[in-house]
């Protein structure tokens, strides 16, 4: 598998704290269809990633996940 850990701290607004900001981007995106790990699992100073795994998907899956994931930061802005 691979993986990618962004942060979307630039996407959360900045009144969010403790749960809700962990979970702002997570539910975000799962709203697309996009399950991805929320950061706080990885420890403390995470809070503001997402960790994103992808292996051996057809491209056209691939795809769809990133119009998914463009498509939740655009309702975001």
């Amino acid at each position: 598998a691979f993986y990618f850990f962004p942060s979307f701290t630039g996407f959360i607004p900045e009144t969010l704290k403790g749960k809700e900001r962990n979970e702002f981007i997570y539910k975000a995106f799962l709203n697309e269809g996009i399950v991805v790990i929320p950061g706080y699992c990885f420890g403390a100073g995470f809070e503001d990633n997402v960790r994103i795994s992808y292996s051996m998907t057809p491209a056209f899956h691939t795809r769809t996940g990133a119009e998914r994931i463009k498509s939740a930061l655009d309702k975001l802005r």
